[in-house]
């Protein structure tokens, strides 16, 4: 599946694995199908990146239900200004074994 830079969607584990260009609305749309959404509901929601809304920590109406993006995000691979690649979090039973 790919839905605007979403990876993979597992309707049953709720969770998605996101490009940092996703588009929030178009993952919403997708995620909608199996009656799920994505907490942080901004008012820029039709042209914010979850690139975008990891850096700002974005909130919005829906935060006091279901928290801002940072709590909302299990794992992520970054990339340093020198080129080193890491994974940070730590994943929840629902995203391990999710396909990359």
């Amino acid at each position: 599946m790919s839905a605007g830079g979403t990876r993979h969607l597992c309707f049953e584990r709720e969770i998605a694995r996101v490009q940092p260009g996703a588009n929030f609305d178009q993952l919403r749309r997708y995620a909608e199908k199996g009656q799920l959404t994505h907490g942080p509901d901004t008012v820029t929601h039709t042209h914010n990146t979850f690139g975008g809304m990891l850096g700002n920590n974005s909130c919005g109406i829906r935060s006091v239900m279901s928290g801002c993006t940072a709590v909302n995000t299990c794992e992520m691979e970054i990339m340093t200004s020198d080129g080193l690649r890491l994974q940070v979090g730590e994943p929840d039973d629902g995203y391990k074994g999710l396909e990359s």
